[in-house]
């Protein structure tokens, strides 16, 4: 069973980048949590998939402290269930609370089911733009979609995924961090800030930018409709690149 160190995941609550569980009864999670932490006790597996809809996600799981076996429990049994990226935080809540790092306390989320969901479709967005997979982007946008790149260019689905198709854009390092993500009903918006190096038509194209999405429920899962970024970041009086 793969595990995870303090310093690692309150990087990874930080950037949105992974789903925390907390393998405790509700009564003691309700009077504290780690940031951002769904509920979900071994007892109660059976509802693994309305917490835990994204079977890709990143999954920490974590309870009272390295001597308590739930959480160590619920990874093995999620991990046997099928879901590809659980690992445990051995010193638990304890260990988190010892260490002065930020606590939440209250009752789970009703949305937490769908906010997970909507950001493991939002990894697998980064992670096809990554990995320049075009059919894999295409199915995961909507026949409506459309994207406007940082020098204010429109593509509607078809082009988007094209641009890894003909050679125009390739990625040589892509990161995603800050995912912030709201849902209302069958619609949710997401920003994220994407960080890349990368060469469109010959040209660097490289820096951070804000990026907004537009997903919306469908039969078979959340899908992008819109993609906006920003222009490249820059610090407050610093001159904006020339666009290329």
């Amino acid at each position: 069973m793969d595990t995870i160190n303090r310093a690692d995941l309150a990087e990874a609550i930080e950037s949105g980048t992974v789903v925390v569980v907390d393998a405790l009864p509700a009564r003691p999670y309700e009077n504290r949590h780690l940031p951002g932490a769904r509920n979900l006790t071994i007892e109660e597996l059976a509802d693994a998939d309305r917490v835990l809809p994204d079977k890709d996600a990143r999954i920490v799981t974590y309870s009272t402290d390295a001597a308590c076996t739930r959480g160590p429990e619920l990874a093995e049994a999620l991990t046997a269930a099928g879901y590809t990226g659980v690992s445990n935080y051995a010193e638990g809540i304890a260990g988190w609370a010892d260490a002065g790092m930020p606590l939440e306390s209250g009752a789970a989320s009703a949305a937490s089911g769908d906010e997970a969901a909507v950001q493991g479709a939002v990894r697998r967005w980064a992670e096809m733009e990554r990995a320049q997979d075009a059919d894999g982007l295409e199915e995961l946008l909507t026949e409506s979609f459309t994207g406007i790149g940082p020098v204010g260019f429109v593509l509607d689905g078809p082009q988007w995924a094209g641009r890894h198709r003909d050679g125009g854009l390739v990625n040589h390092e892509l990161d995603i961090a800050d995912v912030d993500v709201v849902t209302e009903g069958d619609v949710a918006i997401a920003h994220v800030v994407e960080t890349q190096r990368a060469t469109a038509r010959g040209h660097e194209s490289n820096g951070s930018f804000r990026v907004g999405l537009v997903l919306v429920r469908r039969d078979t899962g959340w899908k992008i409709a819109r993609i906006q970024f920003s222009g490249p970041m820059i610090q407050p009086g610093q001159a904006p690149p020339q666009p290329r």
